[in-house]
């Protein structure tokens, strides 16, 4: 067996499996010592028992697993002599947890041949699926007698042994498994894994009393590193625990070997970096290593460890600081240039990124990594053409060599480099090449879309961009909903209206009625509104009502759609009414009540209201327009005017204002004076 496979035995995987399955070979007769049937000849096997273990097996193949154990019951009725049969068997009906009669079965096959080891291991899954975990350490000291060089056994046993709490047993299991076991680095994994536990809980009592940890496992994990000394996961665990027993440097020396074995893996070093918080907490491992890194200036991994360490604690500054001290002790040390410059760029300090990048460069033209991370500053900077020409070189030579980017989110900046200068296609494109890497790709560029939703030009793009590719939008309501924000802050109140609709449709349909929020039919009655639909609005508007009846927009949206359209204007006043004992100084909702006001002929009442609400917000342009409707109502055209072209002035493309200047005679242009509020 592979040691891979170990590996998952280990892990505490089940694997429920007969090895050679469907090419099951029917032994001899002699094999089973079933004299009964004494007519067939020396290996016979009986057409019947054929004929239904390889209907079983057809039926199994295709997932009818009920089936296939009626007949490979069959079988072994036509054949009960049979053992690889009942083995079979054994292996369905523990996967559909009938674990009394999968036992019986393997009791008669190792009855019938007590060598036959696989009857134990699968007695053993058995036993310890049940949770009988000491029951089953019985059969698996079976196949250890049997076959003592196979490491499984010895894994399993340790592993029961290890989840009963008993890791000293473990331990010695494995230990003693060391001379007889070939496969010695599956072993020394799982024994690594069982000294970092032990130490740590030894380390955890150290702080409560005096305890010291055993020397064993060091000087074994010791001797262990230098018969495997190319296995990264091997020298990661004697790593490990030379940091448990405060033996930093020597910890760095192993980790260098480890970043050695794969020199352009930044996250291992991260993950080496924070393995030195295990001298107790990140506070005490910086202090540590600080001292240790004054001590040893020129020790580049150091510095580069220490600033990782002020990553996780929080402190960039400090971590930046870390990083061109690495950069000063090695100027080849690339991926301290890239950690610095991350770290600047996001500190907003792009133009110092740029500088160290390029220092970089001058050390290696060519390093793809550092090209790329120059890209993610010119899209810091808005030099979108200058990024995607880096993000394209950087997209080639992955493409050629077969490695990852830098950053998780290389094409989603890709993606909003492209689109930001026109180039949807391709901008959909990277979302599509993105995907399969991180498959929550188009919810991020969406995320990212929203953060600038008073950019409509944006909006729109975002908008075409993901219909694109909107096969790759997950099928949950949360999704939808957000590609329906983008679409809704994009003006195109009908494509965001679908997407709601959707949204709800799938909330609906998985009972998430937590989802249906309030504010989501609010949004739905407002796209219903913006394209006239205003049956549809009102009940939206009364839905995210009826879920938060204290819902202030709802009540003053539909008041004012209403009021627009003369309709209900009683119901409006009453809905206003609840939305300002919500918020009494809105002035959104103080226009609306002015409006519902001035389509009841209360003219007077309406003057003050919109007087009021202008006070508060005296740019809005709606507002303003409803200042000159109700001075001319009151029959001061000039003063009319004078409100339209304020309107104006804010919002010069609203061509209903501009007709309503055309239509009366021109009056001052000036700007209205301040107003005096109406007693």
């Amino acid at each position: 067996m592979k040691t891979a496979a170990l590996r998952l035995v280990w892990a505490g995987w089940l694997v429920l499996s007969v090895a050679g399955c469907g090419t099951l070979e029917f032994p001899s007769r002699s094999r089973t010592g079933d004299t009964s049937i004494s007519t067939r000849p020396e290996g016979g096997v009986p057409p019947e028992a054929l004929a239904a273990y390889s209907m079983g097996l057809i039926e199994e193949t295709t997932g009818n697993r009920d089936e296939a154990i009626r007949r490979y019951r069959e079988a072994i009725a036509a054949d009960p002599g049979h053992s690889d049969l009942k083995l079979e068997l054994a292996v369905l009906l523990l996967q559909s947890g009938e674990h009394a009669e999968a036992e019986r079965l393997l009791e008669q096959a190792a009855a019938v041949e007590p060598d036959l080891v696989r009857a134990y291991q699968l007695k053993a899954l058995s036993l310890r699926v049940q949770g009988r975990l000491g029951e089953a350490l019985v059969p698996l000291q079976k196949a250890i007698e049997l076959e003592p060089t196979n490491a499984l056994h010895r894994l399993e046993c340790a592993s029961i042994h290890a989840r009963t709490g008993d890791v000293a047993t473990a331990i010695s299991t494995l230990e003693h498994a060391l001379p007889d076991v070939p496969d010695r680095l599956v072993i020394f994994h799982a024994l690594g894994e069982l000294y970092l536990r032990q130490a740590g809980e030894l380390t955890g009592q150290q702080r409560k009393k005096s305890v010291k940890l055993p020397a064993g496992p060091l000087e074994m994990l010791r001797r262990a590193a230098e018969e495997f000394p190319d296995d990264s996961y091997l020298l990661n665990q004697y790593g490990d625990l030379l940091i448990l027993h405060h033996r930093v440097e020597e910890a760095v020396d192993v980790f260098a070997r480890i970043e050695e074995l794969n020199p352009d893996d930044l996250q291992l070093r991260q993950k080496l970096a924070v393995s030195l918080a295990a001298t107790g907490n990140r506070a005490r491992a910086i202090e540590l290593l600080q001292s240790v890194a004054e001590q040893r200036p020129g020790n580049h991994r150091l510095w580069y460890y220490l600033g990782e360490l002020h990553i996780q604690d929080g402190n960039q500054a400090a971590a930046i600081d870390c990083f061109k001290r690495a950069i000063e002790a090695n100027p080849r040390a690339l991926e301290s240039y890239l950690k610095a410059a991350y770290l600047l760029i996001v500190s907003d300090l792009a133009t110092e990124a740029q500088a160290l990048l390029l220092k970089g460069l001058e050390q290696q033209p060519d390093d793809m990594r550092m090209l790329e991370m120059l890209a993610y500053v010119h899209m810091n900077q808005k030099e979108y053409d200058a990024a995607i020409d880096l993000f394209a070189k950087a997209e080639r030579f992955m493409a050629e060599n077969k490695t990852q980017p830098v950053l998780s989110n290389f094409h989603l900046n890709y993606a909003i480099a492209l689109q930001m200068t026109g180039d949807l296609d391709a901008a959909a494109r990277q979302l599509r090449a993105g995907q399969a890497a991180q498959d929550d790709l188009l919810e991020d560029f969406l995320g990212v879309t929203l953060r600038h939703r008073n950019d409509q030009q944006r909006m729109m793009s975002a908008v075409e961009i993901g219909n694109a590719v909107i096969d790759l939008l997950p099928e949950t309501d949360g999704a939808f909903t957000m590609m329906g924000l983008v679409a809704f802050s994009a003006e195109m109140y009908g494509e965001a209206l679908g997407y709601f609709q959707r949204a709800e449709a799938i909330a609906l349909e998985w009972e998430l009625d937590e989802e249906l929020t309030a504010q989501f039919y609010f949004w739905m009655g407002a796209c219903s509104e913006r394209i006239k639909e205003y049956v549809q609005a009102e009940e939206y508007f009364l839905k995210a009502i009826a879920i938060e009846p204290d819902h202030a927009d709802s009540h003053n949206y539909l008041a004012y759609m209403l009021a627009e359209r003369g309709e209900k204007l009683d119901m409006a006043y009453d809905h206003v009414g609840v939305a300002l004992a919500v918020e009494p100084d809105n002035a959104a909702y103080i226009d609306t009540r002015g409006w519902i006001y001035y389509k009841q002929g209360k003219f007077r009442e309406a003057l003050a209201d919109i007087q009021l609400a202008h006070e508060t917000l005296p740019d809005d342009p709606t507002i303003a327009d409803h200042l000159g409707d109700v001075h001319q109502a009151l029959g001061d055209t000039a003063e009319a005017v004078r409100w339209w072209r304020h309107a104006l002035e804010k919002d010069p493309g609203n061509e209903a204002v501009q007709e309503k200047i055309q239509q009366h005679q021109p009056a001052d242009p000036t700007p209205p004076p301040a107003l005096t509020p109406v007693e």
